[in-house]
């Protein structure tokens, strides 16, 4: 079966603890800035509607 990068691109459905696509989004963010900006927390936090505390 293909890798389907499309797949993080796509809205995120509202859950309450992080699924596969939303972890792999986590990863890609922190592989570009290990150190994420507050900013950048922020807007990760939004998209995935989760507190940023757990974003950290």
């Amino acid at each position: 079966t293909p890798v389907h990068h499309v797949a993080d691109r796509t809205p995120l459905r509202r859950h309450r603890c992080f699924k596969k696509n939303e972890i792999q989004i986590l990863h890609q963010a922190y592989n570009r800035d290990s150190h994420p900006s507050t900013e950048t927390l922020q807007q990760l936090a939004a998209h995935l509607e989760a507190p940023i505390e757990k974003v950290r």
